[in-house]
Parts: C-alpha cells; sequence; structure tokens
C-alpha cells in the first residue's frame, strides 16, 4: 500500500501506536488515527494492516468522486459483505471525506462503550 501511495503521489501514514493513553482495545485507534489524519487530508482511505490495493494503475480520486461526489451526500463508504441474509460491515476498509458529521460519528464511535 505504501508503493501504491508513492506511486500516485498520495499521503501514507502508518500507525503503529495508541494516540491516547485509555485501555481500549488497539483496533479502536483506528478511529482516532482517521480523525488525526482528516485534520491534514481532504480524503483518507483507512485500509487495515491485512487489506491492499491490487490495481496500481487505478486512482483513488475516480472511487472517491464515485461513492462521496457531489450530489451523493454522503461523507463517508465502507465495504459490506452482501451475500448473507446479514450485512457485515468491513471496517477495515473505509473511505472518509473531510467533514463536521464524520467527525461527530468517529468521535460518538470512539466514545461508545
Amino acid at each position: 500500500n505504501g508503493l501504491y501511495a508513492l506511486a500516485h503521489g498520495y499521503h501514507y501514514c502508518v500507525f503503529t501506536k495508541r494516540l491516547r493513553p485509555d485501555t481500549r482495545k488497539p483496533h479502536w485507534h483506528k478511529v482516532l488515527a482517521v480523525q488525526h489524519t482528516l485534520k491534514v487530508c481532504r480524503n483518507v482511505v483507512l485500509l487495515d494492516s491485512d487489506a491492499a490495493i491490487h490495481d496500481f494503475d487505478l486512482r483513488l480520486e475516480p472511487v472517491f468522486d464515485e461513492f462521496l461526489g457531489a450530489g451523493t451526500g454522503k461523507h463517508m463508504a465502507l465495504a459490506v459483505d452482501w451475500p448473507q441474509p446479514w450485512c457485515y460491515a468491513n471496517t477495515g476498509v473505509v473511505l472518509y471525506r473531510r467533514h463536521p458529521i464524520v467527525d461527530e460519528l468517529l468521535t460518538y464511535w470512539y466514545d461508545s462503550p
């Protein structure tokens, strides 16, 4: 993923330490990592360490335009696994666009029990 970001001129961030001293499980800190990154970047793609971009020719701008572009009314999109009769949200692949509602959601999400 780092090589992909470098090839396209994107910022690439890896968070390996807790961003806040608390007792939450480490995976909760990806919420804080996204909030931190959205302060300096308009768009953020969160990929867990087991996710990878395989198409090095694909640029992210068209993906953001399709899912979070003007007229969609959306500021966040996540992968879902639809084949089951229930919906699993995959929080390891998420697109975020900076917006106050996203920051509010991330704060609520992190602060929820």
